[in-house]
């Protein structure tokens, strides 16, 4: 099948093979450009959906294994939270690895919590110009509660989704005539 991953052959590649470098060394800045290709490699989806089929294949210890390996060698602190932590998050639920999913929310909704709060308390006028800031972080917030909800946290999901839609219905308010 065209779209099946060979999964021995990617573990072992990704696992055994590849290296990060030294980039999960404290000694070790990783700058912009170092950053941005990572993201635009999409190195942590890449291990996500190793993961997943993994999963799909019934090995979860195997794909929770893929998921803390790339937690450690990309971690939060070196590389910042990206479009694909959603993937990872979903992929720790998959494997039935929920206390790990969980402390990644947690950790998710603070860092985009923060980042909404410091937005929407701007001007108006400076909140619209971060307006790709803002409604990244929503989006993937609200991804996160969609997982939230899909994998039997429902009152996570409900309380991340209801969050949001104060905060959009707040930017709104304010960009919009309300707090200008």
């Amino acid at each position: 099948d065209y779209g099946r991953i060979d999964t021995e052959i990617l573990y072992d590649n990704l696992i055994n093979k590849f290296t990060w470098g030294r980039a999960k060394e404290e000694d070790v800045r990783l700058d912009y450009y170092h950053v941005r290709t990572l993201t635009v490699i999409r190195a942590r989806l890449s291990y996500a959906k190793l993961a997943k089929e993994l999963v799909r294949e019934g090995d979860n210890e195997k794909a929770i294994e893929v998921l803390d390996y790339i937690m450690e060698e990309l971690p939060l602190d070196k590389i910042p939270w990206d479009m694909f932590m959603p993937d990872i998050i979903e992929a720790y639920f998959m494997a039935g690895d929920k206390e790990d999913a969980l402390q990644l929310i947690a950790e998710m909704r603070e860092y985009y919590g923060e980042t909404l709060t410091y937005y929407t308390s701007l001007r108006p006028e400076l909140m619209m110009a971060a307006d790709y800031e803002i409604q990244t972080s929503l989006g993937y917030l609200s991804r996160v509660s969609g997982i939230c909800i899909n994998y039997g946290e429902e009152a996570l999901g409900k309380d991340l989704s209801d969050y949001l839609q104060s905060v959009y219905s707040a930017y709104i308010s304010k960009t919009q005539g309300g707090g200008m």
